[in-house]
């Protein structure tokens, strides 16, 4: 259960950063010029950066095996990539969902989504197991205090 909610918590964080990176690059954007492709190129770097940090931090804290973490991160990806495809076609509300397109996207975006995800996962993780190590060998607890 504990494992359900980490992810929970950790899809609905990149969601809200996501938005928050959308939101951000559409400040002062005039709808009139077409599609504001600086602003979803912004949500993507904003939800890689979140997530490279927040593994950095997670690897950093566990003192969990690795696969353990890095499957926590891969369902997350995946869950991301799952509701991008759906997010893309305004998750039915304008006019109902095409199955042609949403399978388009399921094949393409949620893959493209699953690797923006996955990556920077993989990349933070590997760095933070290797700060927390490098901490043991010194002989500190790499965990918070209030964690201890």
């Amino acid at each position: 259960m504990k494992d359900i909610a980490a992810v929970i918590i950790r899809v609905l964080g990149l969601v809200a950063v996501a938005w928050v990176g959308f939101w951000a690059g559409n400040i002062g954007y005039d709808e009139s010029g077409g599609a504001n492709i600086g602003a979803g190129l912004l949500a993507f770097l904003v939800v890689m950066i979140a997530t490279l940090v927040w593994a950095v931090v997670d690897g950093r804290r566990s003192r969990r095996m690795a696969g353990a973490l890095v499957a926590r991160w891969v369902v997350v990806a995946v869950v991301l990539g799952v509701l991008s495809a759906f997010q893309a076609q305004g998750f039915g509300t304008r006019s109902g969902l095409d199955t042609a397109v949403l399978r388009s996207d399921l094949t393409s975006l949620a893959p493209f989504t699953f690797g923006l995800v996955a990556v920077p996962a993989a990349v933070g993780l590997a760095v933070g197991f290797a700060l927390a190590r490098r901490k043991r060998r010194v002989g500190e607890d790499p965990r918070p205090a209030g964690d201890r």
